[in-house]
């Protein structure tokens, strides 16, 4: 599973802000990651009691990470 998952309206958001094309404050920014994890969460919780496995190649504290980086 990938974040930020682009396909979804705050995912879509995040992807304007990544081109440079929506200006946005840090603490918006580090907001709207965390609200796309959460948008995906029961889809997660699907899967997981499905028995599937899931992979997340960034989760919360990438977010962390890319806040203090910037």
């Amino acid at each position: 599973m990938c974040f930020p998952n682009r396909k979804t309206p705050i995912g879509n958001a995040i992807d304007l802000y990544l081109r440079r094309q929506l200006e946005l404050s840090d603490e918006a920014v580090h907001r709207l990651f965390s609200a796309n994890r959460w948008e995906m969460a029961k889809a997660i919780v699907e899967d997981l009691r499905s028995g599937t496995t899931i992979v997340c190649d960034r989760y919360a504290f990438s977010g962390v990470a890319y806040s203090a980086a910037k």
